[in-house]
């Protein structure tokens, strides 16, 4: 049987992968590494990362999310699926958008 390619659109493994607990935080190049590799094993395509632009700072921060957005481009030539990303931006944070 032959199936079409899986697409994975929460996001939140990428998330639980980065910060699997709250005092401990992981390398964007190795979650992004490890999250590509569990989807293709799983018979995903096409994956969407979450990540949150908001206003409680740290891993949610927009400075946080920008670095992740720049690892992301960085990694995007070693991805063996289509990893795309979903920015999770609450309304009250819409004011960086003038800082970033």
């Amino acid at each position: 049987m032959v199936l079409p390619g899986i697409f994975d659109l929460p996001g939140d493994d990428f998330e639980r992968r980065l910060t699997p607990r709250p005092t401990a935080s992981f390398p964007f190049s190795s979650c992004l590494s490890a999250t590509g590799a569990v989807a293709a094993s799983n018979g995903t395509t096409t994956a969407f990362m979450a990540h949150s632009w908001s206003w409680e700072g740290g891993y949610r921060s927009p400075v946080h999310a920008k670095s992740f957005l720049q690892s992301f481009a960085d990694y995007s030539n070693e991805m063996c699926t289509d990893l795309r990303v979903q920015l999770r931006v609450e309304a009250l944070t819409l004011d960086t958008k003038k800082i970033y």
